[in-house]
């Protein structure tokens, strides 16, 4: 101890206020972490196989989620991710899939899974990025890398769960390990692939049709499309944003018929109306204009598709910030019964 104080008498009163500041800092916000904690929540119906099955085989379902110190504002955790996330950089294989009406879509595949390297039981995860992203923005890197990884724990609890509601034959098409291949070390990684839609990530635009949240479409096409290719293995989509939007979308109108085993819906804006009007607030609205600046620069990129259209005005494009489609829903129904702005 006495050791300890002769070395703090020997430091300059400037550097040791700022240490203890630090220190200070770093405890509230460690403090302010874990009182946002908080235990997922699991909706299913607590009596179901599936949802049995789960807990007991995913604990981390059971753990709080703790914000990491001084991330706990959703705008610093945003931004920081933004600017400072170390890029991967991943290459993908890219294949253009034709759709009936003329345009396509890209599908980037992870390199490292396609062709005969994985099992051809191997399941499938789809992932969907959000508005104007695509393969090569960073959480979807991210999302990749993360595919590739084995773990055991959460392909036991996906195959775990199978059983519980297929019964044991089903298994063995999310439980890789299963497999009759001995050339696979142990539980074999997911195949992914990125849906890229219409003129996000540089992918071609053909007609003068872009991607919304109210059309399925193509995503059904690109699952049936998958579907061929691998048609015994097991499929799961993942989506961001508005790809969640989309995906919840489809799900919905699929119902019993949906060919997915599992999806995933992150930071899905279920209501579109009241999602675009808090991006107008704030510093949300810093948001706003990123993403119209993103819309505008795809939009101004295929132009000339758009000019025999006679419903789509170039130049309030040109200037229009983002607006979700609720917005344009509820002003399209309010020309239609004939009132003003004001509603009346």
């Amino acid at each position: 101890m006495a050791q300890l104080l002769g070395i703090l008498n020997h430091i300059p009163l400037g550097v040791s206020a700022t240490a203890a500041s630090f220190a200070l800092i770093k405890m509230i916000a460690r403090h302010n972490s874990r009182k946002n904690a908080a235990l997922p929540i699991v909706e299913s119906p607590t009596d179901s196989p599936f949802h049995t099955e789960i807990l007991k085989e995913w604990s981390s379902v059971s753990i709080p989620y703790v914000p990491y110190p001084l991330m706990s504002n959703p705008h610093i955790d945003t931004i920081f991710a933004a600017l400072f996330r170390k890029p991967l950089n991943l290459l993908y294989h890219r294949e253009l899939l034709d759709m009936p009406d003329g345009g396509c879509v890209a599908l980037d595949w992870d390199p490292i899974n396609i062709g005969d390297q994985l099992d051809p039981n191997t399941p499938i995860i789809i992932f969907l990025p959000g508005l104007t992203s695509g393969s090569e923005d960073g959480y979807v890197q991210y999302a990749v890398q993360r595919a590739r990884r084995q773990d055991p724990q959460g392909l036991a609890a996906a195959a775990a769960a199978a059983a519980a509601i297929h019964g044991d034959d089903a298994r063995g098409m999310v439980d890789p390990s299963s497999s009759p291949n001995p050339s696979l070390p142990g539980p074999a990684p997911f195949r992914t692939v990125v849906f890229n839609s219409r003129g996000t990530s540089n992918s071609p635009v053909r007609t003068a049709q872009f991607y919304s949240a109210s059309y399925t479409g193509d995503l059904r096409r690109v699952i049936a499309y998958v579907r061929q290719q691998y048609p015994s293995a097991s499929l799961a989509a993942v989506g961001w944003s508005i790809g969640a939007n989309i995906l919840v979308r489809y799900l919905g109108e699929e119902g019993d018929a949906c060919p997915l085993s599992a999806a995933v819906s992150l930071c899905n804006p279920f209501n579109l109306l009241t999602s675009n009007q808090n991006l107008q607030k704030g510093f949300n609205k810093m948001y706003d204009m990123n993403l119209a600046l993103h819309l505008s620069k795809i939009f101004h990129q295929h132009a000339h598709l758009f000019d025999e259209v006679p419903a789509v005005d170039a130049q309030y494009l040109a200037g229009a910030s983002a607006q979700s489609e609720g917005e344009e829903e509820r002003r399209g129904e309010k020309e239609r019964r004939g009132e003003d702005e004001t509603g009346r």
